[in-house]
Formats: C-alpha cells, sequence, structure tokens
C-alpha cells in the first residue's frame, strides 16, 4: 500500500529533493523584473521572425501573445511530435498510445502500442480520457480567461465528494470501505471534544496564553473556544452532555448527521453511521493510507473545471487562434539544433525531416523554448551556451 507523505515528510525522506527550493527560487527571481504579463507596443516588431520551440500549451500560449498584441513579428511554431498539447493530452476510441517500459530521459524502450477502444452508445457523448492534466483550477484565472475568450465551453470536474470510498488494506479500518465524511468528521469531533475539555488550558499555552476575563462572560475567550468547538465538531450543544461528541451511554447524536449514515434516509428515518471511536482512527493511519487530504490542497479544491469534451480542447482553440493571427505550427519537426550567427546576430535552428536523415535550416531573430532543459542542453551549440552563461 503507498504511503502518501506531507510535504514536510517527504523532504525528510529525500533530502535531496530541497534541490526543487533552489530551482523554485531561481525560477520566481523573473517575477523581480516581469511582475506581470509583459504588453508590447503594437507594431514594435514589423519585420522580425520569432520561434517558438514547443506546440505545448505554454509554447502556443507564448505565440499567440505575439500575435495577439499585434507586434509585426513573423511567428513559427515547431513541434517534434504529430500533434500539439505537449502533456496535455486526450484519448478517444481508435487512438493509438505508446508508453515506454521504463523511466529512462534518454533512449527508453518503447512498450506495446495500445488501441483505444472506448464503446460508442448511440445517442451518448463521445467517451474519452484525459491522459494528461485533467483539471482546471478555480485559481487558474489566466488559462479560465483565455477559454472564455477562445469560446471554450467548460464545465465542471467533480474530484472528490464527502461520499466518495475509501478503502484500506490493513489496519483496523480495513474490513470494509468507509466514507470520507465518516472518517473527516469523526476526526473533527473527537479533536473539537478534546480542545472544548482543554480549552482554559490551551489558551494559556506559550505563543497563545490568551488571559481570562474576569468580568464579561459572554466575550471570554475560553468559553468563545468551547463554542466555536460546538460548531466544529458537531458537538452536543446544550445539558449535561455539553460539549461531547458521543453521549456516554453510546447513543449516536440523533441530529449529528455530519458523519452520513449506515442507512440512507428515504421514506424511513435512516440509521446514522456510528461514530469510530478515537484510538481505532488513530491506529489505523488513515492519513497516511489515503488521499485524505488532497481535496483542501489548493490546486484540488473546490470548484475544479474542465473543458466539455476533453482537455485537448485547449490546445486546439490555441492552435485555431495562432493560425488564425497569421502564425505558423509546423508538426513532425525535431529541433536537431540551436546556434546563434554572430554575423548576422540570428538564432540558426535546424530541424530534422521525420523519416529521412535530411535537416532544414531555419533562421529567427527572436527564439522562445518550452523544450526541458536536459533536452535544450543537448542541442544548444557550445557557442551558444557560452553566450547565455
Amino acid at each position: 500500500m503507498p504511503v502518501f507523505d506531507s510535504r514536510a515528510t517527504f523532504f525528510e525522506r529525500h533530502p535531496r529533493a530541497t534541490a526543487w527550493a533552489a530551482l523554485d527560487q531561481a525560477t520566481n527571481a523573473q517575477k523581480k523584473l516581469t511582475p506581470g504579463a509583459i504588453t508590447m507596443p503594437k507594431g514594435q516588431y514589423v519585420g522580425k521572425r520569432a520561434v517558438v520551440l514547443g506546440a505545448g500549451i505554454a509554447g502556443l500560449a507564448a505565440a499567440y501573445e505575439l500575435l495577439a498584441q499585434e507586434t509585426g513579428m513573423e511567428v513559427t511554431v515547431l513541434e517534434a511530435r504529430d500533434r500539439t498539447g505537449g502533456r496535455c493530452l486526450s484519448l478517444r476510441t481508435g487512438d493509438t498510445f505508446t508508453e515506454d517500459v521504463d523511466s529512462q530521459l534518454f533512449d527508453s524502450e518503447p512498450g506495446e502500442t495500445q488501441v483505444v477502444r472506448f464503446e460508442r452508445p448511440v445517442g451518448d457523448q463521445e467517451p474519452y480520457l484525459n491522459a494528461g492534466p485533467g483539471r482546471i483550477p478555480s485559481g487558474h484565472k489566466r488559462l479560465l480567461r483565455y477559454l472564455q475568450r477562445f469560446g471554450v465551453e467548460i464545465e465542471i470536474y467533480v474530484m472528490n465528494s464527502e461520499s466518495n470510498l475509501v478503502r484500506m488494506t490493513e489496519g483496523p479500518l480495513s474490513s470494509e470501505p468507509l466514507v470520507y465524511r465518516r472518517l473527516n468528521h469523526n476526526v473533527r469531533g473527537w479533536l473539537a471534544q478534546m480542545v472544548y475539555e482543554q480549552a482554559e488550558e490551551l489558551l494559556g499555552c506559550p505563543g497563545i496564553e490568551i488571559p481570562r476575563a474576569a468580568d464579561d462572560s459572554e466575550h471570554d475567550p475560553v468559553e468563545l473556544l468551547r463554542d466555536l468547538m460546538i460548531s466544529f465538531g458537531d458537538l452536543i450543544p446544550s445539558g449535561d452532555d455539553k460539549g461531547k461528541y458521543v453521549a456516554p451511554d453510546g447513543d449516536g447524536r440523533p441530529d449529528g448527521t455530519r458523519a452520513g449514515f449506515e442507512v440512507l434516509p428515504e421514506v424511513e428515518p435512516g440509521l446514522i453511521a456510528e461514530a469510530i471511536d478515537f484510538k481505532t482512527l488513530l491506529e489505523s493511519e488513515f492519513w497516511k493510507r489515503t488521499s485524505f487530504d488532497q481535496p483542501v490542497d489548493f490546486l484540488w479544491q473546490p470548484t475544479l473545471f474542465q473543458p466539455v469534451g476533453g482537455m485537448d480542447r485547449v490546445q486546439h482553440a490555441f492552435a485555431q487562434q495562432v493560425a488564425a493571427l497569421g502564425g505558423t505550427v509546423h508538426l513532425n519537426s525535431p529541433v536537431k539544433s540551436i546556434d546563434w550567427d554572430f554575423t548576422t546576430r540570428e538564432f540558426v535552428i535546424e530541424i530534422s525531416q521525420v523519416g529521412t536523415e535530411a535537416t532544414r535550416e531555419l533562421r529567427a531573430d527572436y527564439c522562445f523554448s518550452n523544450i526541458p532543459i536536459p533536452f535544450l542542453k543537448r542541442i544548444v551549440s557550445e557557442g551558444l551556451q557560452e553566450l547565455g552563461s
């Protein structure tokens, strides 16, 4: 069973991965120079040529902006594969897909080609699988604005709900599937009860130390914390069992339905799910065995969106806009080398002709690369590397 680490735990297990923090810092340093999107004056680059390497979403977006801002630049996009989109890939009935049998970055061995054979029910929508990215977080406002501008219809993407089932292969909760909301709200309830009972001591902890009010019970921080816990954990709000998650006699909450039902209410009132005791929850280590907290991560939070009909609607929309504005996208055009002509002050790009040993040359005043750095390093000339350093 896979173990789902928190980010902090992951870095503890894999210290070398902290190098990503340095890369992130270096990447974000660009924000000091260009804190937002760059606006280029109309006609500023008339007669200039730009080549964009890679027809993924980033490359197509760069090409689109160069054209849409009417810079006057001639824009060409080079893509090594026979499709646009990069990692963004949607598969439909009849498509073929070949995965590598290993994870080697270079010279990996292709595996067996698979054919997509989704059934095509008459009158139903065309089935598809997003084999790359499959969701658009609500925080990706720039992409959403592009899709609105291009007329790409989007719909709600349901990644997770409180009714999702999770099953663990080990531990005391492995006997049957559990509903997410039961785990979630049982944990909230027991933790809220502990805070309720220890409210005064907790507010006196170092770093918090909120003194209890002497003459204003309505705004006493201890009572306010307890009141918060009643709401937060759905504790019993009054009576002898006030502040308890479950009454000491073991009876379930008559109105405590946050954790869901064993039997759903229909004509009959239903049967409220019994609270899992806190000891069992801890011993299950469910937070390590499931992606329990993923739905509250920023990039997974509701509301998520997806283009109607598949994520590849995104790159198709960008590619169509690039073509409509006068740009050219060349597929099956892997870049063999990139050099710099010091005499003419031009980029010299050598492009392989797929299926032959022949190459062709393309020259440009500007080169925008979206090729992954390990691959880019292999094709950039030593002179250009020295110039860049």
